[in-house]
């Protein structure tokens, strides 16, 4: 994608499958960074699906900082969490307790064993 210092001197250009990848990559990572809410990114998402030059997309992005990267590859040795800001992931099992006929007979079995 263009500088967007660039844009503003530029004829109006289509924008690609690939601009629009870009932009939304850098959205979700201004949320995930806390700086747009879920319902801003829903909103801007719509937008760059919508858009169509590169100036449209620009104006989606226009009042967040432009060293925020898409994130790529982690870091070694960095947790990556996969789902939505906010939600833990399932981290336990759940263990269902035997019925009670069954925890009653192998009870009475090790009871009577000794």
């Amino acid at each position: 994608m263009p500088d967007r210092n660039e844009l503003d001197r530029r004829d109006p250009v289509r924008a690609s499958d690939r601009d629009r990848n870009k932009v939304a990559a850098e959205l979700r990572t201004h949320c995930v960074e806390g700086r747009i809410t879920l319902e801003e990114l829903e909103e801007r998402l719509d937008g760059v699906i919508a858009a169509r030059t590169i100036r449209e997309l620009a104006e989606l992005v226009y009042d967040l900082p432009a060293s925020a990267a898409p994130a790529g590859q982690p870091e070694p040795g960095l947790k990556v969490r996969v789902g939505p800001p906010g939600r833990l992931p399932f981290t336990r099992r759940v263990t269902v307790p035997a019925p009670p006929e069954k925890t009653r007979a192998l009870l009475l079995d090790k009871l009577g064993r000794g």
